[in-house]
């Protein structure tokens, strides 16, 4: 099943709205204020099944609370000259391939497909900066979700994955 994510984050606002494939809202996460980000992963009824915040220390990462499992998602860096992150989740035997700095990325469980993540539409490569900032910002989150996992564990993953990569302080959320 496919979910987009309204990328308001990226501005700043306090909640994140998820929709399904016909464009329906089926989650939101909504702040629940604090320091650092601070999120619960709701349905439209106001049921909550996740508890997202961020852990404050010397490494970017979030905590994922369910009635179930707590879960710690952290950066993780490959030995090498300036590179790009990948996240490993404490908890579950999931890490993720691709390129988190520009919404391309898989998460795996081993060699398992959870969800695929990419940004929607395409970006205008003669636009000037301002243009392309601002159609960049209004591209959505998507998000493919594998049915044999639990969809709002996935959700509240991803969106995990992508808060620690707005708040690495080195990268845009763009």
């Amino acid at each position: 099943m496919r979910y987009y994510a309204d990328r308001s984050y990226v501005m700043g606002t306090f909640d994140i709205k998820i929709k399904d494939e016909e464009g329906n809202d089926r989650y939101v996460f909504s702040n629940q204020g604090k320091v650092g980000y601070n999120y619960a992963l709701c349905d439209t009824s106001g049921k909550k099944y996740a508890d997202i915040k961020q852990v404050i220390s010397f490494r970017n990462k979030f905590r994922i609370q369910t009635d179930t499992k707590e879960i710690e998602m952290s950066f993780k860096y490959p030995f090498k000259i300036n590179p790009d992150p990948y996240c490993k989740f404490k908890g579950l035997n999931w890490i993720t391939e691709g390129n988190i700095h520009h919404h391309e990325y898989c998460v795996h469980d081993g060699s398992n497909v959870v969800a695929r993540v990419g940004l929607t539409g395409t970006q205008d490569v003669d636009a000037n900066a301002f243009t392309k900032a601002l159609n960049n910002i209004h591209r959505d989150l998507k998000i493919e979700c594998s049915d044999e996992y639990d969809t709002p564990l996935t959700l509240a993953a991803v969106i995990a994955i992508e808060l620690a990569e707005c708040s690495a302080g080195t990268r845009s959320c763009s």
